[in-house]
């Protein structure tokens, strides 16, 4: 499983994560699943509105360019905040019931980072054999 940052979504301004259930290949796999999820806590256009205006408290001039670029540079923060917010709901799904009682034959690994860029794995699930 792995949930990517999508560098598209930070100059669309939907902040969305891709969801990617898939084999070892990733990219690759024909069966993969995928799914769209945006952390709520992340920044919206009102937030823009309140930035713009704090901005204005401190500078004479404050162009709509400058408050999206201070915006983009947020997200990069963003994502390091979603990356400790998703550790422990990994952890999470690894305890559950349906989860640690799959019969897996192959380890299961929970990985995060930039779609179609660097990832890198937070936690594995080992395989069990059959009992």
């Amino acid at each position: 499983m792995s949930v990517f940052y999508l560098n598209s979504s930070t100059y669309t301004r939907t902040f969305e994560y891709l969801i990617c259930l898939s084999n070892d290949q990733i990219y690759l796999d024909d069966e993969q699943l995928n799914t769209f999820w945006r952390p709520s806590f992340i920044g919206t256009e009102s937030e823009d509105e309140g930035l713009k205006k704090l901005l204005q408290k401190k500078f004479v001039r404050v162009k709509d360019y400058e408050v999206s670029h201070i915006s983009r540079l947020f997200e990069t923060e963003y994502k390091k905040i979603t990356e400790v917010y998703i550790r422990p709901v990994f952890e999470t799904i690894i305890k559950e019931y349906l989860f640690a009682n799959l019969n897996k034959n192959e380890s299961f690994t929970f990985a995060y980072g930039n779609y179609m860029g660097e990832i890198k794995s937070l936690k594995t699930f080992e395989s069990r054999p059959e009992q």
